[in-house]
């Protein structure tokens, strides 16, 4: 219904199909979405089909990976993970666990298209980390550059080496209490892909603004949808961020 009301459902060559009693056996949730739109939308109807539906093709819809794939794009299963994020975040909703608003595999796609050059470089920035996961820090690594792409940010390259080899890291870098983390908490205290995203968060905005901490915990909660930029000012409210 929301493709629908967006402008964005085209006629595939998919029927509605209903057999010779009237009864509608293939094509039930297209209607109803029609419904919910409050549209008029066009489809081709075959009637009279003799089936009881048993053997209706009724495959899985492509993924947006899948759809990436026949676009050409490479990677595609991490570029749409990391859309999926970057969209997430372009909605407000980099601090919740998932996106509460409705969405259409289009909007996902688009923000891949858009992004795709600056994933992929993101990627070659992150290296390996296994055990954290990936498209967590692609993801932070693609919005904290802004518009370059995240191999021109000396400061984004510098926190991703440091997470990745342990080089240079003083007591007080956040970067080393997501490293201790993730290297040595026990396995009773795996965190979930949320918590990581919000941990790496929590450490690349103390980097951004310079701030020197002892220690730093997972955050239970985020209180402010915020991911510091390489290029922002630093904030004075930084506790509201902490």
């Amino acid at each position: 219904a929301r493709a629908m009301t967006m402008g964005k459902w085209e006629l595939n060559g998919q029927t509605i199909q209903i057999n010779p009693s009237g009864v509608v056996i293939d094509g039930q949730h297209r209607l109803l979405a029609v419904i919910e739109s409050g549209l008029t939308i066009e489809f081709a109807v075959a009637t009279g089909v003799n089936s009881s539906g048993v053997h209706i093709d009724r495959g899985r819809p492509r993924s947006v990976g899948q759809d990436l794939a026949h676009l050409g794009v490479k990677n595609y299963t991490q570029v749409a993970s990391t859309a999926r994020l970057i969209f997430q975040y372009q909605q407000g909703s980099w601090t919740i666990a998932s996106l509460n608003t409705p969405y259409i595999d289009d909007e996902i796609i688009n923000v891949a298209l858009e992004y795709e050059d600056r994933i992929h470089d993101a990627v070659s920035v992150v290296g390996r980390c296994t055990g954290i996961p990936t498209v967590c820090l692609t993801s932070l690594a693609v919005l904290a550059a802004g518009d370059r792409n995240p191999s021109d940010c000396p400061m984004l390259v510098d926190f991703m080496e440091k997470l990745r080899d342990g080089h240079d890291l003083g007591p007080t870098d956040a970067v080393l209490h997501v490293r201790n983390r993730w290297l040595n908490a026990p396995k009773t205290q795996k965190l979930t892909p949320f918590q990581w995203r919000m941990f790496i968060t929590k450490a690349w905005n103390y980097t951004v603004t310079g701030q020197q901490v002892k220690t730093m915990q997972v955050p239970s909660t985020f209180t402010v949808d915020i991911l510091q930029s390489v290029y922002a000012e630093p904030t004075a409210a930084e506790d509201e961020f902490v």
